[in-house]
């Protein structure tokens, strides 16, 4: 069997048939006359080979490429139902948990107070549910509607690196970027067109925290009003012959604290401590 396919001639593979095409190119010249019809019809059978062969690696080529494509497609596909199943579960799971941990909490305040002004614990067989203060916090309803004071931005320059180096003096360390950024700046007066920005912008909780405890500015002025009234004049009556009356503040709707625009203050929350 080992001597049979030893006897079986190679199949030649591309590159064979484009060498011997090139050789048979070169060699067209020195081939005797008698020799001639059987080199032409080689010379034919060599070129419809090797223009065979080139076709075949083209449907391969293509069907390996279509293959992949649709393979990426299915690929993309599966991600995204993947993800947005993944993503309903996470949402059903946290939501579970929150009405859970809601309704502990309620039961806990149901219970009272110890003497202390603690509230009391849930105590079960392995497990202790109990309620903990949460600091003062900040949330974002409307990213985009909060000032630009309470922001941070991220300013990303790209530019060619030659003209990074031309903005800084020779003998500037590389590491030292406040003075590249210094020299920097008269570059980007001159040659703007090829540097482009990229400006990002994120919420300062941290500042925006505090700006949200400070006192609202409109009732914290009024004398003998609590935080968060205000005094208005209405139509005078028997119960009310001087036409004042106390209302909420309408800026900052009777909390007493500044109003920000796209975020609000969350005080006395609570959360359930599992043991």
């Amino acid at each position: 069997m080992s001597k049979e396919l030893e006897q079986q001639p190679r199949k030649r593979n591309l590159l064979d048939l484009v060498q011997h095409v090139a050789y048979l190119e070169d060699t067209e010249g020195a081939v005797p006359d008698e020799l001639l019809a059987e080199f032409r019809e080689e010379v034919r059978d060599t070129l419809l080979a090797k223009g065979e062969k080139v076709d075949n690696y083209a449907k391969l080529i293509h069907y390996f490429t279509m293959r992949a494509a649709a393979a990426k497609g299915e690929l993309e596909a599966f991600v995204k139902i993947e993800t947005e199943r993944l993503k309903k579960r996470i949402t059903r799971a946290e939501a579970d948990a929150r009405r859970l941990g809601d309704f502990a909490l309620f039961v806990i305040d149901s219970l009272g107070r110890d003497n202390k002004g603690k509230r009391l614990p849930l105590e079960g067989v392995n497990y202790t549910l109990t309620a903990a203060g949460v600091a003062d916090s900040c949330e974002v309803t409307d990213e985009s509607l909060v000032p630009l004071e309470f922001k941070t931005v991220e300013l990303t320059a790209r530019m060619p690196g030659d003209m990074w180096n031309k903005a800084c003096i020779a003998d500037f360390n590389e590491k030292d970027t406040t003075k590249r950024i210094a020299a920097l700046q008269l570059a980007v007066l001159s040659t703007s067109d090829a540097i482009t920005f990229n400006c990002e912008y994120a919420v300062d909780k941290k500042k925006l925290l505090a700006a949200l405890k400070e006192p609202c500015e409109a009732c914290s002025v009024d004398d003998g009003c609590p935080a968060g009234k205000t005094l208005s004049t209405t139509f005078a009556s028997e119960e009310n012959p001087e036409g004042i009356e106390m209302v909420d503040c309408p800026k900052c709707g009777g909390t007493g604290k500044r109003r920000i625009p796209g975020a609000r203050l969350l005080t006395n929350k609570t959360r359930l401590v599992v043991k």
